[in-house]
C-alpha cells in the first residue's frame, strides 16, 4: 500500500483556481454543499473497497479512512486551504511535508520516514508541474490533463469532490492502482493511454445534479470494470 498511498500524496498536492493563479486561494465564506461521505467500489461486480471521508468546517477533506478502517490518510491545510502535511496511520514518523513560496506554488515535498526532500517545479506560460521525477499537465481549475502517457478530458457536470474546498482530491482510483482521476471536481469523460481508450465512463446523477455512481468499462487488457456508488 506504500506505493498507492504516494501516489495519493501528489496528486493531492495541487490544484489551480483559474487560468492566472497556480493554486487554489481561500474563499471568503464556505457554503455548506453536498460532500462525499463514503465511496463502495466494486470490481468486476465484487466488493474491492470501502472509503470513508471526514471535513472540517470549511470542507476540506480532514480524513480518509479506508481497507475496514485499518487504514488511515489525515491532511494538515495551510491559511491558503493548501496541504501542508499528510499523516499516514496516525504514525508521526509517516509523513509527508510540502513547502510553498510566496505565491502558494509548491517548492518541494519531504518524507519524513526516509528524509527524502524532492523538488517541485512549475512553468506558468504551459500549466506543467513536475513532482520530483513524475509529471502532470493541469487544466483551469486543478484537474490533470496528462501525465506522462495517461490523457484525461472532462465535461461541465460535477465530479465526485465539487464541493472540497483546496487541492482537487485525485486520489480514488489511484489507491486502488488505476491511472484514473475518478475524484475530479468535474466529471471525467474520456481516459487514453497514448492514442488507445481506456475506460467507457458513465455516471449516474441525482436531482440536484451530483453523481451517485459512477460505472468504468475497461477497454483495454488488464483494465478491469469498477463501479462506485457514492453517499452524500
Amino acid at each position: 500500500m506504500k506505493k498507492i498511498a504516494y501516489l495519493l500524496v501528489l496528486l493531492m498536492c495541487f490544484s489551480c483556481s483559474d487560468e492566472e493563479t497556480a493554486l487554489a486561494t481561500p474563499e471568503p465564506e464556505v457554503q455548506k454543499l453536498p460532500l462525499v461521505s463514503k465511496i463502495t467500489v466494486l470490481k468486476n461486480g465484487a466488493l474491492e473497497e470501502v472509503f470513508e471521508f471526514t471535513y472540517d468546517a470549511k470542507n476540506r477533506m480532514e480524513r480518509l479512512s479506508y481497507n475496514e478502517g485499518i487504514n488511515a490518510v489525515q491532511y494538515t491545510y495551510n491559511e491558503a486551504n493548501l496541504v501542508t502535511r499528510v499523516l499516514f496511520n496516525d504514525n508521526p514518523n509517516h509523513t509527508v511535508d510540502f513547502h510553498y513560496n510566496a505565491q502558494n506554488i509548491p517548492t518541494s515535498y519531504e518524507h519524513q520516514s526516509n528524509g527524502f526532500l524532492l523538488p517541485v517545479t512549475y512553468d506558468e506560460a504551459t500549466n506543467f508541474y513536475t513532482f520530483g521525477p513524475n509529471h502532470y499537465i493541469l487544466n483551469a481549475i486543478g484537474d490533470v490533463k496528462s501525465t506522462t502517457r495517461v490523457h484525461y478530458s472532462y465535461n461541465d457536470k460535477k465530479g465526485m469532490f465539487a464541493n472540497v474546498v483546496g487541492p482537487n482530491i485525485m486520489m480514488i482510483n489511484a489507491l486502488i492502482g488505476l491511472f484514473v482521476s475518478a475524484g475530479s471536481k468535474v466529471a471525467m469523460e474520456t481516459v487514453y493511454n497514448d492514442d488507445a481508450q481506456m475506460f467507457d465512463i458513465k455516471s449516474t446523477y441525482n436531482e440536484a445534479g451530483y453523481p451517485v455512481k459512477v460505472d468504468y468499462t475497461g477497454l483495454l487488457p488488464l483494465h478491469p470494470n469498477r463501479t462506485f456508488i457514492l453517499e452524500y
